[in-house]
C-alpha cells in the first residue's frame, strides 16, 4: 500500500520540554514522507487539515514545519505539523495561554496516538488521552489564509486543482485519473521499479496504458524525483483485474469516518492493491457493527474489507510538550 507506517510512538506530557534523554521533537526537513499525510482528518467532533504550505507564522526559521488548520474552531495563535527523524508525526495547536499537542503513528489512513494539553500555569499536569484521527474527504476546514499558491504533493500535476477547501491529496489524484483513464482506473502501486494498476475493464488496457503514460510523464521514469519513481518504465505497466474505479471508492470512503465513530475501529484506508476500502477493527462485535453501518450507508459490502487487527502499541518515552515560538 502507498501509506507508510511510522514505527514507534513517543509519549508526550504537558509543559515545557525536559526529561531524561528527551528534548523537543525535531522536524526531518530532508524527508518527503510528509507528502502522503497531507489531507483532512476527523478527530472526535472536530477536524484538522495537514497542509503542504510551510508554517510562516510560528516557524518561519524551521524547515520541514508545515501549516495545520482546525475546524469548527480555528486555533487562536496558529497550528503546525511535521514528521521527525524518528518517524513520528506531530501536530500542534496553540490557543494563547493553552493548546494541545498530538503525536501520532500512521495506520493506513488513520493516525493513532495521544493528545496532551499545554498550559502556562506553573507545575500544571494533565493526563494524556488516547486519540484516533481518520482521514476524511468531507472536509469542514476552510482554505488557508495565505494568498500564495503552493505546489501540490507528488502525483498532482498541472491541470488539477491545488487551491481548494482542503489540501489536495493522493486520493484526489487517483480519482482524477479515474475520470480520464479508459477502463475504470482503480488505483496504482509500486513493486520495485514496476508500476501496477487495477483496471475494471481489462480489454481497454492498451488505451489505459497510453493515457497513463501521458498523465504520469515527469512523475515516473527519468527526471522523476528520485527513489523508485525514477527507475519506473511506463512501457512496462502491469494491469490487474479491478472491480471498482477510484471515483467510486473515494465517494464511498468520504461517507465513512464520521459515520463509524471510533470505539473499536483502529484504522481505515483505501487499499489500492485490493481495490477495496479496508477497515481494521478490535473484535468480531465491532466488525459486525461496521458491516451493518456500511449497509445502512448504501455502500456495497464487496467494496469494504473489515478485518480484525491488533490495537496500536504505544511506546512511552517521556517528553514535555512544545511552546509556540
Amino acid at each position: 500500500m502507498r501509506r507508510w507506517l511510522l514505527a514507534g510512538l513517543v509519549l508526550v506530557s504537558g509543559g515545557c520540554f525536559a526529561g531524561r534523554g528527551g528534548g523537543p521533537p525535531r522536524p526531518d526537513a530532508a524527508s518527503s514522507r510528509w507528502r502522503d499525510l497531507v489531507g483532512c482528518y476527523q478527530l472526535e467532533d472536530g477536524q484538522f487539515a495537514l497542509d503542504s504550505v510551510p508554517d510562516a507564522k510560528l516557524n518561519a526559521d524551521r524547515p520541514g514545519v508545515r501549516l495545520a488548520r482546525f475546524a469548527p474552531t480555528p486555533a487562536i495563535v496558529g497550528g503546525y505539523w511535521f514528521v521527525t527523524e524518528r518517524g513520528a508525526l506531530w501536530v500542534f495547536r496553540h490557543d494563547g495561554l493553552w493548546g494541545r499537542s498530538y503525536e501520532f503513528a500512521v495506520r493506513g489512513d488513520s493516525l493513532v496516538g495521544r493528545a496532551f494539553v499545554r498550559t502556562d500555569v506553573p507545575h500544571a499536569r494533565h493526563k494524556p488521552v488516547p486519540v484516533l484521527a481518520l482521514r476524511t474527504l468531507t472536509c469542514r476546514v476552510g482554505p488557508r489564509a495565505d494568498p500564495q499558491p503552493t505546489a501540490p504533493p507528488p502525483l498532482a500535476t498541472a491541470g488539477f486543482p491545488v487551491e481548494s477547501p482542503r489540501p489536495y491529496t493522493i486520493d484526489d489524484r487517483f480519482a482524477a485519473l479515474a475520470r480520464t483513464v479508459p477502463g475504470g482506473f482503480g488505483g496504482l502501486w509500486l513493486e520495485g521499479s514496476i508500476l501496477h494498476v487495477n483496471l475494471v475493464d481489462l480489454s481497454k488496457r492498451e488505451q489505459a496504458r497510453s493515457a497513463l503514460q501521458a498523465e504520469l510523464q515527469g512523475e515516473f521514469g527519468p527526471g522523476a524525483p528520485g527513489g523508485q519513481r525514477a527507475s519506473v518504465d511506463l512501457d512496462r505497466i502491469v494491469f490487474h483485474q479491478g472491480r471498482y474505479d477510484y471515483v467510486q471508492l473515494t465517494g464511498w470512503y468520504a461517507r465513512l469516518p464520521a459515520a463509524l465513530g471510533y470505539e473499536g475501529v483502529f484504522s481505515t484506508d483505501i487499499d489500492e492493491r485490493r481495490n477495496r476500502i479496508r477497515i481494521g477493527v478490535r473484535d468480531d462485535a465491532t466488525a459486525e457493527r461496521v458491516r451493518r453501518r456500511v449497509r445502512e450507508l448504501g455502500i456495497p459490502s464487496g467494496a469494504v474489507l473489515v478485518q480484525r487487527e491488533a490495537p496500536p502499541q504505544l511506546r512511552p518515552t517521556i517528553h514535555r510538550s512544545e511552546r509556540p515560538k
